[in-house]
């Protein structure tokens, strides 16, 4: 057949914006990979810069030297006056850099619990607070909770609660952990009125800002920086890695 009045050889329709709607495709395709092309080149600079082997992002250190190699350049992170699980000679400590509301910490929290169960006194877990307050209202106010969980030695039982229930973090939610928990209630109430740990947080915040953290969770593993979420799998390659050294 043929092209007369807008009607192509072999019956196919074409108007003039089938090829406008074609190029717009096109071009959004190559817009989209042109973006992903320099988000992961922008992550990879950064990660050297960092002083981290980019290309060793699932494989577990071999050795201490290893770790370095994999994490990064060791950091001094102090493992003082926190909340922690486990003896303070452990041949592995692993401190947390967390936000009650984050959810790649939430998916984290279960890892962590299995870490304990797992390896028990091999392993020290520390926790310490950077509340992205920007972007989690409620996690400044939900790490002041519990430090004033802690205050009754109830750290890890508030702490569990509170990953827990992430999509509920009010001030009444927190009162309503404290009694889950067992705490004297109006003690807890009274803790946080009182804003007293604030600095705490807010010190753990500026210790995080000058170890390089940008955003949660991050561990130091020996000191050696892990930025985001680390599967269970990874965890075990790590730890056995580590700790059989």
């Amino acid at each position: 057949m043929e092209e007369s009045g807008g009607v192509a050889k072999h019956g196919i329709h074409r108007h003039p914006w089938h090829w406008v709607a074609l190029a717009l495709v096109i071009l959004i395709a190559i817009l989209f990979f042109v973006v992903s092309f320099l988000r992961s080149y922008a992550q990879i600079v950064r990660a050297q810069r960092d002083g981290v082997s980019t290309g060793l992002v699932t494989k577990a250190p071999q050795s201490t030297q290893k770790a370095a190699e994999t994490f990064g350049p060791q950091r001094q992170v102090s493992e003082g006056d926190f909340a922690a699980l486990g003896p303070a000679d452990a041949k592995v400590t692993i401190v947390e850099f967390g936000d009650f509301e984050c959810p790649y910490c939430g998916r984290s929290y279960p890892i962590v619990r299995w870490i304990k169960e797992r390896y028990g006194d091999r392993v020290r877990l520390v926790y310490r607070h950077f509340p992205i307050a920007t972007i989690h209202p409620n996690a400044a106010y939900a790490a002041e909770a519990s430090e004033c969980a802690r205050e009754q030695g109830k750290f890890w039982e508030y702490h569990d609660a509170l990953y827990e229930h992430q999509d509920a973090l009010s001030k009444n939610d927190l009162v309503s952990y404290a009694a889950l928990v067992r705490l004297d209630v109006p003690k807890f109430q009274e803790c946080i009125a009182s804003g007293r740990m604030q600095p705490r947080v807010r010190a753990d915040v500026q210790a995080a800002l000058q170890a390089g953290v940008t955003g949660t969770p991050t561990f130091f593993i020996n000191g050696h920086r892990w930025e985001g979420f680390v599967s269970q799998q990874q965890w075990e390659q790590i730890l056995e890695n580590l700790l059989n050294v």
